[in-house]
């Protein structure tokens, strides 16, 4: 025989006020915007451009919920690769993750996100022009998991590269807004 509960909103209520939010360093808390000098660095270990312009912005905030969300905002990267033509990506959009810090580590793990990314390809004549669409793997800013270190207008994060794991999707240096 099955029970429905006559209380439904009652319990899911009672069961969202006592789980614990996750641990979070109050030092994080707040508005974060990437070092883009930094983050270009990191583009190119990661892809082996040769150059790369970075435009836009990019914002990141952690809740004392441990609920973080990340905000692209016309972000282009202006990308030069030896022997290709040059590309200019832009992504717009936002993406949330859960964020636990204990003793200067960290965990991010990805949550939803709605990311676009337009493509402009410059072949000679007329560029070539696609939007490209994201999956979990190729978001380019989600989990991650490492050390950090704050103060009051720096954050920077080092985080643990795994072999055979996606690139670090964390801008590794912010400054507080």
């Amino acid at each position: 025989m099955t029970h429905i509960s006559k209380y439904p909103l009652a319990l899911a209520v009672i069961a969202l006020t006592t789980t614990p939010a996750l641990a979070i360093d109050p030092c994080l808390l707040g508005a974060w915007e990437p070092d883009y000098l930094v983050l270009g660095d990191q583009y190119l270990e990661a892809s082996g451009a040769t150059q790369v312009d970075i435009s836009g912005h990019m914002y990141m905030t952690f809740a004392d919920t441990g609920v973080g969300t990340y905000l692209a905002e016309n972000l282009t990267f202006d990308v030069i690769n030896e022997g290709m033509p040059r590309t200019e990506v832009t992504l717009n959009g936002t993406g949330e993750f859960s964020a636990d810090t204990t003793d200067g580590a960290f965990i991010m793990n990805m949550g939803p996100f709605l990311y676009n990314a337009h493509a402009i390809i410059h072949m000679g004549g007329e560029p070539m022009e696609m939007d490209i669409p994201f999956t979990e793997e190729m978001a380019p800013f989600g989990g991650a998991l490492g050390a950090y270190e704050c103060s009051d207008d720096l954050l920077e994060f080092t985080p643990t590269i795994t072999e055979g794991e996606p690139n670090v999707r964390i801008a590794k240096r912010w400054y507080r807004l």
